[in-house]
């Protein structure tokens, strides 16, 4: 998430720029800082209550998902609070929230499914386009619901042609997936909830193995338009994401030596990134146990084979060789140049966390691919505990020895809570508890010297440069799809996921009581 917001401070000198180092290729076009306030006082679990909008923990999920961010009212230096950016419902968010709470709270991943089933996608918009342009697809799961007339959807459809909702997001369809199978599979309710109806943006009533249907069709429709198969980000708009998973800033995904992803929507060829496919392996194997259990086993066949074709390609093309870091690692993601080669984004960054904990390293019932894939896990392991990735609060977004990274940067540098967690609890399905409570202990740390659940915090080692706390926006000619863009801001202070993350740990730690 990285939307616009237009703030009156006066530029500061570029030599006051704090946790990042402009690129030869940028040209700094403002500078706004300002401080963050102490939450201290604001508990997680009053977070989680406030933004799924219920009066106590245990009513979590009845009344709807969680929105991503929430905002306290402070004073800050006379200066605009940054905060707010966020304060409603990203399908992304939400499923990665109820995904961390689902063992005391499974009704939240229900609720989050049912809110996003509601604004589904029931027409394919890129056949005749309307605008402004959502990228409705059918099917296809949201990035993000507003209102339009929110002050911020109003800005983005001025600017960007946005749509409402908007769909410009290739992960939350597959994390939808995921979803229904976690809860069918934990919960009470089981398989009678894919009897459980929902009413579509269409009108139409449909069960929520309608929309499972749905959601898969366009998962397998969108992994026919590569020749690998893989999910990319196809936007059919150059004002709108050109990146459309998790790190979806314009800078996210460049290859070693900096330059630029090459996007040809035209050509439907894009950018797959390497987290993305690990959802679409967790969706295509949860969906698969779906279809299963409902005895249509030639559908499960089917998937389940998907899944085994995709890992194959992953293991073999987003894999790159180094003997300089532990015999390897998978890059960030993949590109094609304008005669469709696919070509490895061979950068270290903590996507690899995330592809960690999709499944797809598990050991097989194939001994020789066993050995591939133990090996490459426990480079994956060692490179996310490197020097270079691991910092301070937690992993880096992308290693320190990468051209583009600089402590502060969005998705080049910083520290995110929930992907340091979502790693932790990979590495302790592998067995690496050690490991798993470190990770969470900067974490925690990171929250408890700042004083506030943050969206992410600094990838710099200095204790007393935890914060973001500038918004630079750059100029960068090269990177056609977002010239003007900001590569730092400071981070929400109130985040669902990374409040999510705090709560499960102290869980652990058996430090919270969550019944409340």
């Amino acid at each position: 998430m990285n939307n616009e917001n237009k703030h009156n401070v006066a530029p500061l000198p570029e030599q006051h720029l704090t946790g990042i180092t402009l690129m030869p290729d940028e040209t700094l076009e403002s500078v706004e800082t300002y401080k963050h306030g102490s939450l201290l006082s604001y508990s997680a679990i009053e977070a989680i209550i406030n933004l799924t909008a219920v009066h106590r923990y245990r009513d979590i999920g009845g009344n709807g998902p969680s929105n991503a961010s929430n905002s306290v009212e402070k004073e800050n230096d006379g200066k605009e609070s940054h905060q707010g950016l966020y304060d409603v419902f990203f399908p992304r968010d939400a499923f990665v929230v109820a995904q961390i709470l689902s063992e005391e709270n499974p009704q939240l991943t229900r609720s989050t499914v049912l809110a996003a089933f509601a604004g589904m996608g029931v027409m394919d918009n890129y056949k005749n386009p309307v605008h402004p342009y959502d990228e409705q697809e059918v099917g296809k799961i949201p990035h993000e619901f507003r209102s339009p007339d929110d002050p911020i959807a109003t800005e983005l459809t001025e600017k960007k042609d946005w749509g409402w909702p908007y769909y410009g997001a290739v992960d939350t369809t597959g994390k939808n997936t995921a979803a229904i199978a976690r809860y069918v599979e934990t919960s009470d309710e089981g398989e009678a909830f894919l009897e459980q109806t929902f009413v579509g943006r269409d009108g139409i009533e449909r069960t929520v193995k309608d929309g499972l249907d749905m959601n898969v069709a366009w998962l397998t429709n969108r992994m026919d338009l590569n020749p690998d198969g893989l999910v990319e980000s196809l936007s059919k708009n150059r004002k709108h994401h050109a990146n459309q998973t998790w790190a979806d800033s314009p800078e996210a995904f460049h290859h070693a030596d900096g330059s630029w992803a090459e996007h040809h929507p035209d050509k439907n060829l894009g950018v797959a990134a390497l987290e993305q496919q690990g959802e679409a392996y967790a969706a295509l194997r949860g969906a698969a146990r779906m279809y299963e259990r409902l005895g249509e086993t030639d559908k499960a066949d089917e998937l389940d084979g998907r899944a085994d074709s995709l890992r194959e390609v992953v293991l073999e093309k987003f894999w790159v060789d180094d003997d300089a870091h532990y015999g390897g690692f998978f890059g960030r993601g993949t590109d094609r140049d304008e005669h469709g080669n696919l070509r490895v984004l061979a950068i270290r960054t903590s996507d690899m966390g995330n592809f960690l904990g999709s499944g797809m390293l598990d050991d097989t019932d194939d001994e020789e691919l066993n050995k591939e894939i133990r090996f490459k896990r426990e480079a994956v392991i060692q490179n996310l505990l490197s020097e270079e990735m691991l910092g301070l609060n937690g992993i880096r977004t992308l290693s320190s020895d990468s051209v583009r990274y600089s402590p502060d940067r969005y998705h080049n540098g910083t520290t995110w809570p929930w992907v340091t967690h979502v790693t932790a609890e990979a590495l302790r399905r592998y067995g690496r508890d050690e490991e798993a409570d470190d990770l969470d202990n900067r974490i925690m740390i990171a929250c408890e010297e700042t004083g506030i659940l943050g969206e992410y915090f600094s990838g710099s080692n200095d204790p007393n440069h935890r914060l973001v706390e500038q918004r630079v926006v750059v100029a960068n000619p090269s990177l056609t799809t977002d010239p003007v863009y900001p590569v730092s801001q400071p981070a929400q202070e109130i985040q669902a996921w990374t409040a999510a993350a705090v709560l499960a740990i102290k869980r652990r730690r058996g430090k919270q009581t969550l019944a409340a």
